[in-house]
């Protein structure tokens, strides 16, 4: 089975950006990177929280994304809007290189922050 037949879920990846005002005072905005993305996103085993805990990273769920290439554009930080759900991008990997597909290791966020 590959990636892509598994990709059962549309996402919106945004971008963080600041503009300041006439006073300087910084506004922080969210753009949309990617809209409509197919990805698989899955909770995390409590093993495997307990690996990237260990590694000060808090992490709650593993989001996998077909075509690197067509998405490469993704990086820490960035956030995952999923339905009324919200994802903080904590670590993007391609997997041994290969361009095959991302594991992108998620925190989910209350509220959104």
């Amino acid at each position: 089975m590959s990636v892509r037949s598994l990709s059962i879920h549309k996402v919106t990846i945004q971008y963080q950006t600041q503009t300041a005002d006439v006073y300087g005072t910084f506004t922080t905005t969210w753009t949309a990177r990617y809209t409509d993305m197919p990805c698989r996103i899955v909770p995390m085993s409590g093993e495997q929280r307990a690996i990237y805990n260990k590694e000060n990273t808090v992490a709650t769920h593993i989001m996998f994304v077909p075509t690197p290439a067509t998405y490469s554009g993704i990086v820490e930080n960035d956030k995952v809007v999923y339905g009324s759900r919200t994802f903080h991008i904590e670590l993007v990997r391609n997997i041994d290189e290969w361009n095959h597909h991302y594991e992108i290791i998620l925190r989910e966020l209350k509220d959104g922050i």
